[in-house]
């Protein structure tokens, strides 16, 4: 009985002293762990200070030397052999401040984009924007950080769109050089280019473009210009021209008038116009004169007679002159005036007159004409 009882004591000390161990060992480890915890949850509370409180956004003003301490920190645990809770812990640790990290980086790139609050930087470039709006794809978790910082890119994106735009347009409108206006542009040209720098927000690389648009108003002002005084010149060379035209016209009508044969009188004209009007006409011969009287004298003598010798006279039927002459075409052609170049009518040059023939039975005197009262019939 003695023996069992022995046996029983021992077993349960054996037991007590191995339970005992097993206490301490588990105090000690939850003390070394608790001690390891506490240098990951301090380290771990910092990180969580880059942060807002649903870790949606970091905080503002985020300075590189607490950046710096606690990388260095973290390092230094990364050399440390923790439990496997603790190294997950110190592991989640390290991932939410590297992120924290790389959005201040990425926050601090977006922001050097513009100069001022939506003032997009000269320099900026394009594909600068799009590397950042690449970065900021894997935060869009972090809702607040992630609208904030794409609105500023779409902005900034905006902005280097319209800049590279316009100052594209304004250079197409000069020679490679960028110095000499094209020759073939228009005020349309220039209309299109201030509308396209009316909208950039930047005031320097607006001023730049406004002063390039500057030389293009000048340049097309002096082809304006030129061409107007080229238009000038045109007019008066066509008014010269058409002087020199009238000039030439007037010319060939000359020749032609002096060319047209001269003007030769209708048979008619010479016929109207009588005898008596022409002062170069045939004068009348003695013949008319002496039948004239003759007749008179007979008409005056027969008179007291009767009537009937007057009627019956012979002679004075026969001896009945000619009211005019009517000139020959020879005399029509010479006596006719002629009109010279100018459509000035020329005296005619005077004919002599034919001298008339004589007549068969010259009249001498009053008697001569008087009828034989012998003669007379008797009626």
């Amino acid at each position: 009985m003695r023996g069992k009882r022995f046996y029983a004591i021992l077993i349960g000390l054996i037991t007590v002293g191995i339970i005992s161990v097993v206490v301490f060992r588990k105090q000690q480890e939850e003390k070394y762990v608790a001690f390891e915890g506490y240098e990951i949850t301090a380290i771990t509370d910092r990180v969580d200070d880059l942060y807002n409180e649903d870790k949606t956004d970091i905080v503002e003003n985020i300075a590189d030397d607490e950046l710096e301490a606690i990388d260095k920190i973290l390092f230094d645990l990364k050399e440390k052999d923790f439990s496997s809770k603790n190294e997950h812990h110190l592991k989640e640790t390290t991932v939410e401040f590297m992120a924290a990290r790389e959005m201040r980086e990425i926050q601090r790139e977006i922001r050097e984009l513009f100069i001022e609050d939506e003032i997009i930087d000269q320099k900026v470039t394009m594909p600068q924007v799009e590397a950042l709006k690449e970065k900021l794809d894997p935060y869009e978790a972090t809702t607040l950080f992630f609208e904030r910082n794409t609105t500023a890119i779409e902005d900034a994106h905006l902005q280097v769109t319209t800049i590279t735009t316009a100052a594209s347009f304004v250079a197409d409108l000069f020679e490679e050089d960028e110095v000499v206006v094209r020759k073939d542009i228009t005020r349309e040209d220039e209309a299109e280019a201030l509308e396209l720098i009316k909208p950039i927000k930047n005031e320097v690389v607006k001023e730049e473009l406004t002063n390039k648009i500057e030389l293009v108003d000048i340049a097309l002002t002096e082809m304006e210009e030129a061409l107007a005084v080229e238009a000038e010149l045109e007019a008066l060379e066509e008014v010269k021209d058409s002087e020199e035209t009238e000039e030439s016209e007037e010319e060939v009508v000359e020749e032609e008038m002096e060319e047209a044969p001269a003007y030769t009188a209708p048979d008619n004209e010479w016929e109207n116009s009588g005898s008596a009007s022409n002062p170069w006409s045939t004068p009348r011969t003695p013949n008319s004169s002496g039948t004239e009287t003759g007749s008179s004298s007979g008409r005056t003598r027969s008179s007291g007679g009767g009537s009937s010798g007057t009627q019956n006279d012979p002679y004075t039927e026969r001896n009945e002159p000619d009211s005019a002459i009517e000139p020959t075409e020879e005399e029509e052609d010479t006596h006719f005036p002629v009109e010279d170049d100018e459509g000035e009518q020329e005296e005619p040059v005077p004919s002599i007159p034919e001298i008339p023939e004589e007549p068969t039975d010259p009249v001498d005197s009053e008697d001569a004409a008087e009828p034989d009262p012998e003669n007379i019939e008797e009626p």
